[in-house]
């Protein structure tokens, strides 16, 4: 799920529309097929939540651990997008969730 919703988030953030996403898996013996489901499921939801579709991507062996790439496609109307660019003296700058919670997962 939050591989997914991660790369939406930045196109949301250019004030654009999310549409499709494509995935790719890389997984070793050691993790269990239930272990490789319960990913796909993630991605599912995220894809139901957030409204884009998985049109593509690649599952395949790795020799050690996991590896999940995400690439998110979608649109904005031109003249619309924000970019870090446009940030100006006294802009409110928010963040949301927990600030270091990823790396704390490490």
């Amino acid at each position: 799920y939050k591989s997914v919703a991660v790369n939406l988030s930045d196109i949301y953030a250019m004030n654009g529309v999310a549409e499709h996403i494509t995935v790719g898996i890389a997984v070793s013996n050691r993790f269990p097929v239930e272990a490789l489901e319960e990913i796909y499921e993630g991605i599912h939801l995220a894809c139901e939540r957030y409204n884009v579709d998985l049109v593509g991507g690649d599952t395949t062996a790795s020799q050690s651990g996991l590896m999940i790439s995400v690439t998110a496609t979608g649109r904005v109307e031109k003249g619309t997008e924000a970019k870090r660019s446009g940030a100006g003296d006294n802009d409110l700058i928010v963040v949301s969730g927990d600030v270091g919670g990823a790396y704390m997962g490490l």
